[in-house]
């Protein structure tokens, strides 16, 4: 792929208000959103108290160099070590800017297993959350005494990790009065640009499980454009039943689409099955532009 292939990336103008509702939970939103927020992209709203993105902004990504790496949207130089403040969590250790190759700068860090044996009887282990590996067994002498937090209603004890909500993750220990701040807990990042910089300069979609939500999880792979990919049209839009022609919304006759390769989706498209190993068996529809929402087909569907 040229220099000049590699930077197109889908970009969408603000249009709208980009303020949400205070109170509002986007667990049932539609669209990688978590993708977005990691990325900083800006959420785009139709109305000013609406819950729900129906676009987000990845304008910035523009400026992305292909000699610089990225994380946590600071800009490293090759050669450059990964700061404290920029890892995504306690495994990114040793990371390091350099030419990989496609000579493409991104991020090369350590490779870490992690080995722990089974606690003995009547012991349990208590994690380091600063640290990838370390941590402790602990065997307290009555098994009552282990200390327990409450949260929402749930019982959880000393070393157990609990999610309060989708972008936070905590660890009961000592001390744990019931607010979700450090040491007990820490944002969950998935650490994109960091990892993945190569799959968002090629304009790979994330897909996901197909138990996860996109709004809330990090993906667990990339689904890249091939000169093979067509566009299934949605197919109410060519329904002639009255019923489905009303349950096309004002965003699927709007301009604002999904960008995938050379391919531009409207709200509620398909992508074909993708012809690459790995992707295949992955359904892409376009939700929440600029990227379209991708799950991996369990095998049944397949």
């Amino acid at each position: 792929m040229s220099l000049a292939a590699a930077s197109i990336l889908p970009f969408l103008l603000i249009i709208g208000v980009s303020i949400a509702s205070k109170d509002c939970s986007q667990v049932e939103c539609k669209g990688p959103l978590k993708y977005y927020n990691d990325l900083r992209c800006e959420p785009v709203y139709k109305n000013a108290n609406d819950c729900c993105p129906t676009s987000y902004d990845c304008s910035h990504l523009r400026s992305h160099k292909n000699d610089k790496c990225y994380a946590n949207g600071h800009e490293y130089s090759i050669g450059e070590t990964l700061r404290d403040e920029d890892r995504s969590g306690a495994c990114d250790i040793a990371c390091i800017c350099r030419n990989d190759y496609k000579n493409r700068a991104s991020f090369l860090c350590a490779a870490v297993d992690c080995y722990r044996m089974r606690p003995a009887p009547g012991c349990y282990w208590r994690q380091n959350p600063d640290s990838c590996c370390g941590g402790e067994e602990v065997c307290p002498e009555r098994p009552e005494d282990r200390y327990r937090c409450e949260v929402a209603g749930k019982i959880y004890q000393d070393g157990d990790e609990f999610q309060p909500d989708a972008n936070t993750v905590c660890q009961c220990a000592k001390g744990y009065a019931g607010e979700n701040v450090e040491p007990f807990c820490r944002a969950i990042k998935c650490g994109v640009e960091l990892h993945r910089l190569n799959e968002v300069r090629d304009n790979c979609a994330p897909y996901f499980y197909s138990g996860q939500n996109p709004s809330t999880s990090c993906a667990f792979a990339y689904r890249c454009p091939n000169d093979n990919d067509t566009i299934l049209v949605e197919q109410k839009k060519n329904d002639s039943n009255d019923a489905a022609q009303d349950t096309i919304t004002q965003e699927e006759d709007s301009d604002v689409t999904c960008t995938f390769g050379n391919l531009k989706m409207r709200i509620g498209d398909e992508l074909s099955e993708s012809t690459e190993p790995g992707s295949n068996c992955v359904k892409c529809t376009c939700q929440v532009p600029p990227m379209p929402t991708c799950f991996r087909l369990d095998q049944a569907t397949c």
